[in-house]
C-alpha cells in the first residue's frame, strides 16, 4: 500500500502550502518577496496570520463573556473593548459559546 505524501511546507512562513506553489515557497511568501524586490531574504509578513486573529477573537469573545457574567451590560463591554455591539451580542450568543 503506498504512503502518504507529506504536503509540502513553506521554507519562509512554514506553514503548508496550499494552493499554488513557488517552488519551495507558498504563493503569499513568493508574492511578498517579489514586491519587495527580490531581496536575498524574504520579508515578513505585515498582518497577521489567521490562527492569530482566530485566537485574538477567542480572547475577546472570552473577556466579553467574563464581562457580561459580573453583570456588565452588552453596550458598556463594546465600549470598554472598542468594538461594535453586534459583535459583543455575536460573542454572547448560546451558539458561540458552544462553539468554542
Amino acid at each position: 500500500m503506498p504512503t502518504r505524501k507529506e504536503p509540502p511546507i513553506c521554507t519562509s512562513c512554514h506553514q503548508e502550502i496550499k494552493g499554488r506553489r513557488r517552488g519551495d515557497r507558498c504563493n503569499a511568501c513568493h508574492l511578498r518577496w517579489h514586491r519587495a524586490g527580490r531581496p536575498a531574504e524574504v520579508p515578513a509578513p505585515t498582518t497577521p496570520s489567521n490562527q492569530q486573529r482566530a485566537t485574538e477573537a477567542d480572547e475577546r469573545a472570552n473577556t466579553a463573556r467574563v464581562l457580561a457574567a459580573l453583570g456588565r451590560d452588552p453596550e458598556d463591554i463594546a465600549k470598554d473593548l472598542n468594538l461594535s455591539s453586534r459583535s459583543i451580542r455575536r460573542y454572547l450568543s448560546p451558539s458561540r459559546r458552544q462553539a468554542c
